[in-house]
């Protein structure tokens, strides 16, 4: 009898780790749609989402610079190979422009009877066309899904047909966006949605915000005018730079996660460019900060002897950039985030000198929640672990199979004992 216990017990044990291995997103989450983040080196950083009554996996590049949400589909004609290949449609699920559910995602359509069509240009000169389509979707294999007009991507140019993830995800803090529409249909609780980025991934969640990964205690917000944040000035080093703290005609100023690195007005960045020179230039730092070089693509870059040098300066001699937003609220851009590294040994600030904007991408985000709630026109951030989910699980997997051999070692002991006294 014993025996058949243990087996029962062992095989009633097991299942219990495998769904914690498999389940990636937090129990903790509660109600709040929920998915863990991936990047390709940290150039752009995509979920997945489980399309169709097939569960037709795709990935989706996090865009909060754009509305549409798309990947190619089987009707694809100029569209590059990707991560997991193109979702069958069922054409009777194309929509038209008389549909409700085209509305949401479009403002006008010339006519009823034509189909609900999408076309963008992005910033670096790829673009993408197609037709909108309703489909089952799920953020994790086995939720309950819901129905959503997603686009079927025609037509792919440039670098949009070499990347790696199927798609882009536009979460732009808009009416017409993916959380906007995922509130008004009452799929989420709240219209917002959070960003977690790190140099392993990270996590995105909507319609509530996940505490457990912050490091403090106060989430510091901004509000949104006109859609963007208004930078009142830089402080690198104690050195001051105005931004718009007395111009009449303000910088705009927006947080794309789609761009890789950072931009800046032209005046703003050579400001910080010098500072950052002057302190490499001092009598205790000479020599420390590498070889200055000035990239088109990148900015400012340092070429160091080796790995060691390099990290050197980045802990020690690069200071932080703080930007001074209204009501006296600081945010901390550390070196550990702002650079980028482009070859062994050689790294570049992440920031460059671009027209009148600024556009504050992935290498402004990381290392912190950043909260964006779209109902109330403000943007929260506050310092994370933004691996913190990734690591309970492995925790919880580590502590669940400790326990497990626990109980079965104790159990095949007392089988041992009673199989000796039968003895």
């Amino acid at each position: 009898m014993n025996l058949i216990l243990f087996l029962i017990l062992f095989n009633y044990i097991k299942p219990i780790i495998l769904p914690l291995t498999a389940q990636k997103t937090i129990d903790d989450l509660n109600e709040t749609k929920s998915s863990d983040i991936f990047h390709n080196l940290n150039f752009y950083y995509y979920i997945y989402l489980y399309i169709g009554k097939e569960r037709k996996k795709q990935s989706y590049i996090l865009d909060t610079g754009s509305i549409i949400t798309s990947s190619p589909c089987n009707l694809c004609k100029h569209c590059g190979k990707h991560q997991n290949g193109f979702y069958e449609i069922n054409k009777k699920n194309i929509l038209k422009c008389k549909d409700k559910k085209c509305s949401l995602v479009k403002n006008k359509c010339k006519k009823k009877k034509t189909k609900c069509k999408f076309s963008i240009k992005y910033v670096e000169g790829s673009s993408i066309n197609g037709i909108y389509v309703n489909e089952l979707i799920r953020f994790n294999y086995n939720d309950i899904p819901f129905e959503f007009p997603i686009g079927c991507t025609i037509n792919e140019t440039n670098s949009f047909k070499n990347q790696l993830p199927d798609g882009v995800l536009g979460i732009k803090y808009s009416k017409k966006s993916f959380i906007s529409n995922l509130y008004k249909l009452k799929i989420i609780k709240h219209n917002l949605f959070t960003l977690c980025f790190s140099n392993n991934g990270g996590y995105f969640s909507i319609g509530e915000i996940v505490y457990k990964s912050h490091l403090k205690d106060d989430i510091s917000y901004i509000k949104l005018k006109n859609k963007s944040i208004n930078i009142l000035s830089i402080i690198i080093n104690d050195k001051v730079i105005n931004v718009n703290k007395r111009r009449k005609k303000k910088f705009k100023s927006i947080i794309d996660s789609g761009s890789t690195y950072s931009s800046f007005p032209i005046s703003i960045a050579k400001k910080c460019f010098k500072i950052i020179k002057k302190i490499c230039n001092k009598k205790k730092n000479k020599g420390k900060c590498g070889k200055n070089s000035y990239d088109k693509s990148f900015g400012e870059c340092f070429e160091f002897d080796n790995i060691n040098d390099m990290y050197y300066a980045i802990d020690n001699i690069f200071p932080n950039i703080i930007f001074n937003f209204e009501n006296n609220i600081n945010f901390v851009w550390e070196p550990r985030n702002y650079y980028i590294d482009i070859f062994k040994n050689v790294i570049c600030l992440g920031f460059i000198g671009l027209k009148n904007k600024f556009v504050l991408g992935i290498n402004f985000i990381k290392g912190y929640n950043f909260i964006f709630n779209v109902k109330k026109s403000k943007i929260g951030f506050i310092k994370s672990n933004c691996d913190y989910f990734e690591k309970k699980i492995i925790n919880k997997i580590e502590m669940t199979k400790i326990k497990v051999k626990i109980i079965m070692n104790k159990m095949i002991n007392e089988i041992i004992k009673e199989i000796k006294n039968d003895l």
